[in-house]
């Protein structure tokens, strides 16, 4: 079986699932599947720490991911700023105490810090999403594989001139400007059927996205690329790992969530 009919099975079997599981879950049963998912990905991502040579504390992380999503369930500032202070006086700690304090001090301690708010961080926002609308998340996704689509096509047949080569070789400034206006026009059309923005706020906020999707795409190939690996993992057939899925979602879903709360609602 060919890499793309990997994709395209596996894109048949994933996408009714989530869309039944974000309509009808419970908030208590979302947050729980959002937690697992954020977990294996902070695992993935901890993987690719490794695999590039350097270290992070297990204990902060797996607590972070978990502690810094739930403040986000619960929308309680307190329990994030707890969650904050809990993973970075523990990374310090556990290394203070650890049978190597010398060893790589400060970057073993700053790769815990980048784990734990990279994804758990980043992706919390998805939460908090759902607590608007989870149209929104709909929105968010639709925009992001959109973004991919077109570039990937359009890129494949038309793109001459590399975005940024040493990063993602076969990526296009042909593919990036297609994937731009495709986000557009999709998002429009979900934005018509299902949120009622007006055009200015959907046009404003499906570039805002795209854009952040494509950088949060470029972060993960600039991590990969350290680790000299192609995937975070092979959770998905054809698609990689977890992190390879959410890699746009992680920046986009932030500036979403920040441009609804500040601009539309």
């Amino acid at each position: 079986m060919t890499n793309q009919s990997q994709r395209i099975i596996t894109a048949i079997v994933l996408i009714p699932s989530l869309i039944f599981f974000i309509i009808y879950s419970s908030d208590l049963v979302f947050f729980i599947g959002l937690l697992a998912l954020i977990l294996v990905a902070a695992y993935e991502f901890s993987k690719l720490i490794d695999k590039a040579g350097y270290k992070n504390l297990k204990l902060p992380t797996i607590l972070g991911s978990v502690l810094i999503p739930f403040s986000f369930y619960i929308e309680r500032v307190d329990v994030f700023l707890f969650s904050v202070f809990i993973i970075s006086f523990l990374s310090l700690v556990v290394k203070l105490f650890g049978s190597k304090p010398l060893d790589d001090t400060y970057r073993t301690v700053g790769f815990t810090f980048l784990n734990v708010f990279y994804v758990p961080f980043y992706f919390s926002f998805v939460q908090l999403l759902k607590n608007i609308n989870y149209h929104y998340i709909f929105y968010l996704l639709v925009i992001i594989w959109a973004s991919d689509t077109f570039a990937y096509f359009f890129g494949i047949k038309f793109g001459k001139h590399r975005l940024y080569e040493i990063i993602s070789p076969k990526k296009s400034i042909e593919g990036l400007i297609a994937g731009l206006v495709g986000a557009l026009l999709v998002g429009l059309a979900y934005s018509i059927i299902f949120l009622k923005l007006s055009i200015v706020h959907t046009l404003i906020s499906s570039f805002l996205v795209a854009g952040a999707g494509v950088v949060g795409d470029l972060v993960e190939s600039m991590f990969k690329r350290k680790a000299s690996v192609k995937d975070s993992g092979n959770l998905f057939p054809g698609h990689g790992g977890m992190l390879d899925r959410i890699d746009s979602l992680l920046f986009g879903a932030p500036v979403l969530y920040f441009y609804v709360e500040m601009f539309i609602l």
